[in-house]
């Protein structure tokens, strides 16, 4: 998707044939100023492009490093040091949701005395907190989360560089 201001935006994956379109960005209209792909917040899509993912900016829901005032569970530096010892890697925002998810629903078992949907939706829905992940809160009216915020990263000499860190609070 191209815009008018010189950004274009992909919303695909990594593919074969998106691999191909960003090794040719040399011939891109010089009009593009600014690449973005919602892919490009995980490591596995600068290691599928290598150079050509530089200064492609992307989404995150979280990175190393970043740290909020945790109430509900440990903090970054303790699942980023545990992950490390158990993989052998960096955990991607990925594994930092699932396992911050984990910490949501515990507390959401032990609020409601009970594991029936219900019960853990109303107290989810009672929830307004940190994990290390970030903030969970909950929109009340349809039940989707509205605390969390998006991060943007953009890869530089192969790492990413947070753009924007939104206070997430």
């Amino acid at each position: 998707m191209a815009f008018p201001n010189g950004a274009t935006a992909n919303a695909g994956t990594y593919c074969r044939s998106d691999r191909q379109a960003y090794r040719a960005r040399q011939r891109w209209p010089a009009s593009i100023q600014l690449v973005a792909a919602v892919a490009a917040g995980v490591r596995a899509f600068h290691d599928a492009l290598g150079r050509s993912a530089e200064g492609v900016v992307g989404p995150s829901q979280w990175e190393p490093g970043l740290s909020f005032p945790t109430a509900i569970g440990p903090d970054d530096l303790w699942f980023v040091r545990n992950f490390r010892e158990q993989f052998g890697r960096e955990p991607e925002y990925t594994a930092a949701g699932s396992f911050a998810t984990s910490l949501i629903f515990e507390e959401c078992v032990r609020s409601a005395g009970s594991f029936e949907d219900k019960d853990l939706l109303a107290a989810a829905a009672e929830l307004d907190c940190y994990t290390f992940y970030g903030r969970f809160r909950l929109n009340r009216a349809i039940g989707r989360q509205v605390g969390h915020r998006i991060l943007l990263v953009q890869w530089n000499r192969g790492h990413k560089v947070l753009l924007s860190v939104e206070d997430n609070k």
